[in-house]
């Protein structure tokens, strides 16, 4: 157990505390327009347009036994990627994550299980 944590920023506009807001942001939900323009290359078209592809193949991605999530990030060039977080390093289920869901491609990203608290 970690016995104290801190953070050295800002806190983000798009905040939600569970159990403290009764509502996520737009923001947080993403469900607001994205950003026209960035300093990278994964502008918020670029970065809308992976997120719709990626909304277009969640269940089949969910379909995979260990996926456990599914966001959209940027790689080291700024450009999207479609992440896909699974439970852990399973050879089986990195064998049926495709390496670009049609133009965007894919990260894995191994996180263990997430548990609701």
């Amino acid at each position: 157990m970690i016995s104290s944590l801190t953070f050295d920023g800002a806190t983000p506009d798009n905040l939600y505390r569970k159990n403290v807001d009764p509502v996520p942001d737009a923001d947080c939900r993403g469900d607001t327009p994205q950003p026209s323009g960035g300093a990278a290359s994964g502008s918020g078209n670029a970065i809308g347009h992976a997120i719709a592809v990626k909304v277009r193949h969640e269940n089949d991605l969910f379909a995979i036994p260990g996926v456990v999530g599914t966001g959209v990030g940027v790689n080291a060039t700024g450009n999207p990627v479609i992440e896909v977080y699974l439970r852990s390093n399973n050879g089986n289920a990195r064998a049926q994550i495709p390496n670009a869901l049609e133009d965007i491609p894919t990260r894995i990203v191994v996180t263990g299980p997430y548990k609701a608290y």
